[in-house]
C-alpha cells in the first residue's frame, strides 16, 4: 500500500547552506513486518529542473545490528537493498548512513508497533445543510467594497469516528498518529476541507487502557437540500510514527516553511519508522 500524502520538496533549506551541486535529500520509511524498503536519494535543484537523482553513493541501513547495503535502481533517485533481507520487527532501532562525494548524511529512528484492529463509525445527517462555499481565500479589497469570493450551496458533513488500540508500553514514552479521511471519489475542494477536519495528528501515550479515538469530518456537496447523499467509498488511513514523523507531517505544506521539518543530519528530508493501516468502507 502506498503512503498517502508524503512528499519532500527539493528546495534550499534554512539549515543547509546553498551549494552549486545541491544538498542531499533523502526519504525513507521503515515499516514493521516488512523487509527494508526502497528509499529516495536526490539533491536539491532549482525549481523546474530535472530530478537530480543520486547514483554514486555508499548507502547503508543499519537495523537491529545488521547492515543492509543499498544500490541504485533503474528509476532515477530510487535505491533498493542490494540483497534480500528478513522482515523488520517492531521496536527495532535503525540508522541510515549515506556518503556521496564530500557529503555525509545520517538519520536514525525506531520502528513502531503495528496499529492492529481499527473500527470506524460513520454519522450522516438526514438532510443536507446550507453552507457558504468559499471559492478562494484571497480578499480583493478596494476603497468601495469588501468582497469574499463565495457562493451558497448545500453539503453533507460526514462525521467518521475512528477507534484503535493504543501502542503497548515500551522504552518510547509516546507515539504519534496521523489520521486521514479520503473519499475515493473526491467531492469537496481543499478549501472546504480547510474549515472541516478530514485529517489530524495526535499524540498516542504508550500502554494506555482502553481504545484511542479520533473524529474527523469531510464534506459531500449536493445540488439541493433534498438531494440524498451520493453513495461513495471512504478510505480511512492511519499512520503511526515517532515525534520526528509528527513534526514532519504537521509541517508538510506549511506556507511559512520552504520544506517540512527534517530529522536528517547533513542533508534534508525524513528517515523514520512508520506503521500504516487502511480501511475502505462504502457510505450509502
Amino acid at each position: 500500500m502506498a503512503i498517502l500524502l508524503v512528499a519532500t520538496a527539493a528546495l534550499a533549506c534554512d539549515t543547509v547552506q546553498p551549494r552549486s551541486d545541491g544538498a542531499l535529500v533523502v526519504q525513507l520509511f521503515v515499516r514493521p513486518d516488512q523487509p527494508p524498503p526502497a528509499l529516495r536519494l536526490t539533491r536539491t535543484a532549482p525549481f523546474g529542473a530535472p530530478d537530480p537523482g543520486v547514483r554514486s553513493a555508499d548507502v547503508s541501513l543499519w537495523i537491529a545490528g545488521r547492515r543492509v547495503r543499498y544500490r541504485p535502481a533503474d528509476s532515477v533517485g530510487t535505491w533498493v537493498p542490494d540483497t534480500p533481507t528478513d522482515t523488520v520487527r517492531a521496536g527495532a532501532y535503525f540508522r541510515l548512513e549515506v556518503v556521496s562525494g564530500a557529503d555525509r548524511l545520517e538519520a536514525d529512528g525506531i520502528v513502531p508497533p503495528a496499529i492492529g484492529p481499527v473500527s470506524v463509525d460513520v454519522s450522516v445527517p438526514d438532510h443536507a445543510v446550507e453552507a457558504v462555499l468559499l471559492d478562494s481565500l484571497s480578499l480583493p479589497l478596494d476603497s468601495l467594497r469588501f468582497e469574499l469570493p463565495s457562493r451558497t450551496g448545500f453539503l453533507y458533513p460526514v462525521v467518521a469516528r475512528v477507534r484503535w488500540n493504543p501502542p503497548p508500553a515500551s522504552s518510547i514514552p509516546e507515539w504519534w498518529m496521523e489520521t486521514r479521511l479520503v473519499p475515493v471519489r473526491r467531492f469537496s475542494s481543499t478549501l472546504i476541507d480547510y474549515f472541516l477536519r478530514p485529517e489530524g495528528v495526535l499524540r498516542e501515550p504508550s500502554g494506555k487502557d482502553g481504545p484511542l479515538e479520533w473524529s474527523g469530518v469531510y464534506a459531500v456537496p449536493v445540488a439541493a437540500a433534498d438531494e440524498p447523499l451520493p453513495p461513495h467509498e471512504l478510505r480511512v488511513v492511519l499512520v503511526r510514527g515517532s515525534g520526528d514523523w509528527a513534526a514532519f507531517a504537521s509541517s508538510d505544506g506549511d506556507p511559512d516553511r520552504r520544506e517540512p521539518v527534517s530529522n536528517v543530519r547533513g542533508g534534508i528530508g525524513i528517515a523514520t519508522g512508520l506503521a500504516i493501516d487502511t480501511l475502505r468502507i462504502v457510505i450509502r
